[in-house]
Formats: C-alpha cells, sequence, structure tokens
C-alpha cells in the first residue's frame, strides 16, 4: 500500500481524466459530451476542455453533424509505431527462459508460414537428451502440439486451404493422417486452449504447446515445451500445461493483449 501511495504522487490527475476518456470512447462507436461527463462521473467543464485538447492533437475526432466525439487516427498512428518496433524473439526469451527454469525441460517459440510451422527461438534445457528442433527448423503442422495450436489459430477457411495441400505424411505409428481427424484435433484445441503432440512427429518425444497473442488478440505464435517421454509423463501434462499458459499469458500481455479482447478462440 505504501508504494502504491508513492506511486499516485507522481500521478497527473488530467492525464489520467485524458486516458479514462480515451479508454471510454475505445469501447463505443462514439459518444456524446453529456454522454462521457455523466457516465464517468466527471464535471462538464473538465471533460469538454480535455476532449478539445484531444481533438485538436488528432487523438480523438467530432462528427460535424451530430458533433458527437469518437477516436483519432493519431492513436492508430502512435499504435503502429508501437507495434513496429516490438522485437518478437527479443520480448519472448526472457520468458521462455523463465518456463524452462520452472519446467526443466525445451523450450520452443513457433510462428506459421505458409502451411508449416518454423521455430523461431528456442531455449534448451540443461539435462540429457537433447531434441533435435534449432531456430529456423520447419515443422509440419498436422502433427506437431505448436503446430497444431497454431493451425486452431486461424479462421476455418484459411484451415480448410491449409489441410487442402496437406499430405498427412505419417512420422509414427501416432501421427494424425486424416482430414477428419485434424479437425476434430483443432476443435479440442480450441477447447482446451493448449495442443499435445503424444509422440506424433518424433517417436519418445513428448511436447505441449499454447497460443500467444497479439494486441488484437489474434494467435501470433506458440510456445511449447517437449522432452522425452521418460520424462514427460502423461500425468504430467496438466502441471505443464499450467505454467506454459501462464508464461503465454505474460508474454501476450507484453504484445499488447487484453483478455477483454474478443479472440478467435479462447
Amino acid at each position: 500500500m505504501a508504494s502504491r501511495a508513492k506511486e499516485n504522487r507522481y500521478e497527473v490527475p488530467a492525464v489520467q481524466r485524458a486516458i479514462e476518456i480515451l479508454r471510454y470512447l475505445a469501447n463505443r462507436q462514439d459518444a456524446s459530451l453529456t454522454d462521457i461527463h455523466t457516465e464517468l462521473g466527471l464535471p462538464k467543464s473538465t471533460v469538454y476542455g480535455i476532449l478539445l485538447t484531444l481533438e485538436a492533437e488528432g487523438f480523438i475526432r467530432r462528427n460535424p453533424i451530430d458533433g458527437r466525439f469518437q477516436l483519432g487516427l493519431t492513436l492508430f498512428e502512435l499504435g503502429s509505431c508501437a507495434v513496429a518496433r516490438i522485437d518478437f524473439r527479443k520480448e519472448a526469451l526472457p520468458f521462455m527462459e523463465e518456463l524452462m527454469t520452472k519446467t526443466r525441460e525445451t523450450c520452443n517459440l513457433g510462428v506459421i508460414d505458409g502451411n508449416e510451422a518454423i521455430y523461431l527461438e528456442k531455449v534448451e534445457c540443461p539435462r540429457p537428451v537433447k531434441l533435435s528442433s534449432w531456430p529456423g527448423k520447419r515443422i509440419p503442422l498436422h502433427c506437431t502440439a505448436l503446430g497444431k495450436v497454431l493451425l486452431a489459430g486461424q479462421p476455418d477457411s484459411r484451415v480448410s486451404a491449409i489441410i487442402e495441400k496437406t499430405n498427412f505424411e505419417q512420422y509414427t505409428p501416432n501421427s494424425i493422417t486424416t482430414p477428419e481427424r485434424l479437425w476434430a484435433e483443432i476443435a479440442e484445441v480450441r477447447r482446451q486452449g493448449y495442443a499435445v503432440d503424444n509422440e506424433e512427429h518424433e517417436p519418445e518425444i513428448r511436447c505441449v504447446a499454447a497460443p500467444v497473442r497479439d494486441h488484437r488478440g489474434e494467435v501470433v505464435a506458440a510456445i511449447s515445451i517437449a522432452g522425452p517421454t521418460s520424462r514427460v509423463g502423461l500425468t504430467d501434462i496438466p502441471k505443464l500445461v499450467t505454467l506454459l499458459k501462464e508464461t503465454c499469458a505474460k508474454l501476450s500481455a507484453r504484445l499488447g493483449y487484453r483478455s477483454d479482447i474478443a479472440a478467435l478462440w479462447e
């Protein structure tokens, strides 16, 4: 409480109110001066002055016909600059290192690229039995945990197009080999929020993966935990999934994702 009180001494009320107004408008198509001051409980004169300032700087704009306010393009410009400056791998690495320390298993970061997934980053665990993955390696979507999460994050039309071009190569006896089974797996991934590779791509290797979302709520990447079946048993999956989802949530928040943003699947 003391630290919070100390922080409050540096907060500027006018700036706080401006932010409050911008967030209010972000959740509505438009609003009148009366709407804003009534619903936010702020003095009308204060709201009017803030609105004029924000309008002059392009943060909001006013409809010339009815005088209602809505967000302006300056916010889009600044947001685009912020997104463009994000080094995705750099942002993910400390979270992946923390996850590897907690699980003591190898962690991978990957994205979808065409009809495959590609690893962007890897944090190797120090334990015996190394996995054959590296940044830049391409992997199939239909039989890997990371690939299935990325596939589940696409619109159904894109999934259909990818499935049509998938040859469903059988890497192990557990590999998914039909479109019907893959669609069923995608539905399960969307329902539970994670995917499992139960020796589907490599024998004696088990993986779990979960999605990473951006500021729009879209699945832009996935993080996986992978290890030999001798260390990653089926009974270990719930604990690993909990740690994995926590990590993905932290990275997603770092990328601007908010839980109140409507996402393609949860």
